[in-house]
C-alpha cells in the first residue's frame, strides 16, 4: 500500500502473473474505497445508469459482494475496463 498524503489516497500493488492473453486494457481494475452513505448513495445512482460486461455488452444489474469487513460492487464501462467501489 502506498500513500503519500497520510493514508486519505492509497495506491495498492499486488503481486500476480503477468496480463498474458487476459482479456483487459491495460489494467486488472481499478478501485475506489468510500464511506457506507457514499456507497450506497452510489448503488442507488448506478440504477440511473448504464453498467456494461468486459465484452461491452449492457448489463442489467452491478455484482455485489460481502468480503465480511467490506462490501465491493464492480462494474465495467463500455470498453471493459472494469472498476470497483469498495467500502
Amino acid at each position: 500500500m502506498i500513500s503519500s498524503d497520510g493514508g486519505n489516497t492509497r495506491l495498492a500493488l499486488f503481486e500476480g502473473e503477468p496480463r498474458g492473453s487476459r482479456a483487459t486494457a491495460g489494467h486488472h481494475r481499478v478501485a475506489f474505497r468510500v464511506d457506507g452513505r457514499t456507497f450506497l448513495r452510489f448503488l442507488e445512482r448506478l440504477k440511473r445508469c448504464p453498467v456494461f460486461e468486459e465484452e461491452g455488452h449492457e448489463s442489467a444489474s452491478v455484482r455485489v459482494e460481502d468480503q465480511d469487513r467490506a462490501y465491493s460492487a464492480y462494474f465495467c464501462d463500455p470498453y471493459g475496463n472494469r472498476y470497483e467501489i469498495t467500502t
